[in-house]
């Protein structure tokens, strides 16, 4: 791959992409001095299957992936709290592109920067729709490694920060009781080490139709109250 035109057409496609840097977002905190420890919290709210319905309908009339739906209301959330229309957000991706890995066991997941354009002219609808056209963008060039783009971009900027502090997933399990005669239940146990200061986690890892938002923050810089 790393000696591929393929690998060219993406490398064009994160350097044109980022081309300029924008500021980075953090969400600001009581507290003012930098986080340099990896230690970190989780905080858990529970999301309804009547509210998750809901979404879900707007999301079928509106074209969008539930994924697109929450990068978006987060994205204008860090928007107006950051005061920023032009940043950028981790997001983790599958980088299973092709037949082979998509049947292979392992660990393929790696995060690729997401950058945000908000305008406040849009409608919300209209900005959802940049949000998926967008993410189609990136997942075509996925590939591409984050800390190869890093790298390069530090080529000219050697005091180039990491491109983002917060980082958004969305993640869902297609398999329990339903598809196993084995009675099961699946838990995400945190490790309570993140690098950025705030990692966003949507998810049901057991197929249920709620979800749940898990907060993993850092703890020199944010507390319980703050989440």
């Amino acid at each position: 791959y790393l000696q591929s035109d393929k690998f060219k057409k993406d490398e064009n496609y994160w350097l044109e992409k980022f081309a300029t840097i924008p500021e980075v977002a953090t969400l600001p905190c009581p507290t003012a001095k930098q986080s340099t420890s990896t230690n970190s919290s989780r905080k858990t709210f529970y999301i309804s299957q009547d509210i998750i319905n809901k979404i879900n309908t707007f999301c079928v009339q509106n074209r969008v992936s539930l994924y697109n739906f929450f990068m978006g209301i987060y994205s204008i959330y860090i928007s107006k709290a950051c005061n920023l229309q032009d940043f950028v957000l981790g997001t983790p991706i599958l980088n299973r592109s092709s037949f082979k890995e998509k049947n292979a066991t392992g660990m393929f997941i790696s995060t690729a920067p997401f950058r945000v354009s908000v305008d406040s002219n849009d409608t919300f609808t209209q900005f959802l729709t940049n949000i998926a056209k967008d993410t189609m963008s990136m997942l075509r060039h996925q590939k591409y490694p984050y800390q190869t783009l890093l790298e390069t971009l530090r080529k000219t900027n050697s005091d180039l920060p990491n491109l983002f502090d917060i980082s958004i997933s969305y993640q869902n399990m297609r398999g329990n009781q339903k598809t196993s005669s084995i009675d099961f239940e699946s838990y995400w146990v945190p490790n309570n080490h993140i690098s950025d200061s705030l990692d966003i986690h949507i998810h049901d890892y057991n197929d249920t139709g709620a979800l749940y938002v898990s907060y993993d923050y850092k703890n020199e810089k944010y507390n319980e109250d703050d989440i």
